[in-house]
């Protein structure tokens, strides 16, 4: 430092300053101007001086640069601190603790909706938030309303799912076209006709008395129902009912169709009471009462197996099953025939007739 001053103020060798010498002057002289690279260059020299030659070690790298934060909604709205309870609600009740926002001036609380959030004891001026601290959405009822129509479209799925059942099982079950077709065949079946594929060209007695029965049958429902036991029809000298050969025409007709017409003849001993007696001269059938109820009831009992439906023609499967095969339980009732006691087979072809049908064929079948 000495030599510093030595050079910065020079003197005589005596001690004392040369008169020639004018005092050095007391302004600070600025450094010359020194460039980029020479610093860098200085850098580096000072670096290798202080290091003992040890390369320098790889600089970290800088960090990403943080994505600016998004805007609260809030911003730039001035937030208050709520001050701490007091001891007593506003309520007035004694150890209750102080609602959010309850008990302060109304000059303190800030305008619009405020949200008290319990952690902090702030009070947060917000849109987006109630009174209560539940944030608030653009659709209020939009939960509830959704789960109500989740709701119901489960329901209507299950409904459709329900009916579409029942539609199937409707359309697979017979039963109300079985229980028609068995009433339809009853009289015809009682006398187990033998096969034709034309009824005008057949002559039978099972169909000539299966029209009868028909006709006696109704009768018979007449008196159960009205309590009766008059007659309709007249009786004659042998106890036979006198029936009008146009209402045997009808129901022959209504068995075998329109077109068909039955061979009138008596049926059995003529001048008998068990006789089916034809009175061509008079127009009249002299019908026994053994005839109510069909006389050959008691030896078969019809079994209906299946009923293929093709357009407006049905084709009936029934099976005969001697009476004498028929059980009896232990109640002393009939056990229910099946089709599999059936000991001979006849199809009957149908044919649809307005609401009801008719019967055009009947066909033996081998079992």
């Amino acid at each position: 430092m000495d030599e510093w001053k030595k050079i910065e103020e020079p003197v005589d060798p005596n001690g004392q300053p040369p008169e020639s010498v004018p005092p050095a002057s007391t302004a600070v002289e600025e450094p010359p101007a020194v460039s980029h690279g020479e610093e860098r260059w200085a850098e580096a020299v000072s670096y290798f001086e202080t290091s003992g030659g040890e390369p320098r070690a790889e600089a970290t790298p800088a960090p990403p640069p943080r994505k600016p934060r998004k805007k609260r909604s809030d911003a730039g709205v001035p937030r208050k601190k709520k001050p701490k309870p007091p001891e007593e609600s506003a309520a007035g009740g004694e150890g209750e603790p102080a609602i959010h926002g309850q008990g302060l001036p109304e000059e303190e609380l800030p305008a619009g909706p405020i949200v008290a959030l319990e952690e902090t004891g702030e009070v947060i001026h917000s849109s987006r938030y109630g009174r209560g601290g539940r944030r608030r959405g653009r659709h209020r009822y939009a939960a509830p309303l959704g789960l109500l129509v989740l709701l119901l479209a489960v329901v209507g799925v299950i409904s459709l799912i329900v009916v579409g059942v029942n539609a199937l099982r409707s359309q697979n079950d017979d039963t109300e076209l079985r229980t028609q077709i068995m009433e339809f065949l009853d009289p015809v079946i009682l006398y187990n006709p033998t096969a034709f594929s034309d009824v005008n060209n057949t002559q039978q007695d099972a169909l000539l008395q299966a029209a009868v029965w028909r006709v006696t049958e109704k009768e018979r429902i007449r008196q159960l129902r009205v309590k009766d036991e008059s007659n309709t029809y007249e009786m004659d000298d042998l106890g036979r009912m006198i029936i009008p050969v146009k209402t045997i025409e009808e129901s022959y007709a209504a068995l075998f169709g329109p077109q068909a017409k039955p061979a009138h003849h008596t049926v059995g001993e003529p001048g008998t009471s068990i006789a089916l007696e034809y009175d061509g001269d008079n127009g009249y059938y002299h019908v026994p009462i053994s005839a109510i109820g069909g006389s050959s009831s008691s030896l078969y009992v019809p079994v209906l197996d299946t009923l293929k439906k093709k357009g407006d023609t049905l084709t009936a499967r029934v099976g005969y099953v001697p009476a004498a095969n028929i059980g009896i339980d232990e109640k002393g009732e009939e056990i229910p025939p099946t089709f599999n006691m059936a000991t001979s087979i006849q199809n009957y072809t149908l044919k649809k007739n307005g609401s009801g049908w008719i019967i055009t064929a009947i066909a033996d079948e081998k079992k």
